[in-house]
């Protein structure tokens, strides 16, 4: 915005993820200056819902995630001065197909499957490298539920230029990866526990 007001230069902007930036004066300043901006977001990614703000659709799953941040947020936002926020444009949602949702959950229960064998093994082990492998498996697990790293829309973005049956078949193939890595986990447990017996 400052490149194009103050100094007259001509501007692109393309945004991955982008939280809101500013209220509805601000949003119709940015307009008016021809800035041209395209908003990429992930259904799931949760900072392009920040600030919160009340006066979003709610519909579908992210309707009710976007209904418990703002809930969770609202009072601190509004103590700031923080809210009202809203975004200059309409978003480029870059999962919305169900084949994307399909990859998005399938990759979702990939890591939780992984990160639950991985903190069963540990039961026996010292409470320091149980600590630090639990809060490992935590940020994946969030992350995989909150897809906001620059790979999830890499990865996203390839399946919405490349169609819903890249999507469907990536979504299959993580899936068929946790399930085997899970059962693989889960007989190497079991061979453990029995040799132990």
């Amino acid at each position: 915005y400052d490149l194009r007001s103050c100094r007259g230069f001509g501007c692109e902007c393309v945004t991955f993820g982008a939280p809101r930036l500013g209220d509805a004066v601000f949003a119709q300043l940015f307009r008016e200056e021809g800035i041209k901006l395209a908003r990429m977001v992930n259904r799931f990614d949760v900072v392009p819902r920040l600030p919160s703000n009340h006066e979003d659709e709610v519909s579908g799953d992210q309707g009710m995630l976007q209904q418990q941040i703002h809930w969770w947020l609202g009072g601190v936002q509004e103590r700031r001065n923080a809210s009202g926020y809203v975004h200059f444009c309409a978003p480029v949602e870059l999962d919305a197909s169900a084949a994307a949702a399909a990859l998005h959950w399938a990759n979702a229960a990939r890591v939780a499957a992984t990160s639950y064998s991985k903190l069963r093994n540990l039961r026996g082990t010292g409470t320091g490298s149980r600590s630090s492998v639990a809060s490992e498996e935590v940020a994946k697990s969030a992350e995989a539920l909150f897809p906001h790293r620059l790979d999830s829309y890499e990865r996203n973005l390839a399946c919405r230029l490349g169609g819903p049956g890249i999507a469907l078949q990536a979504a299959l193939r993580l899936a068929k990866e946790g399930y085997q890595e899970f059962s693989a986990r889960a007989s190497g447990a079991a061979t453990t526990s029995g040799a132990a017996a």
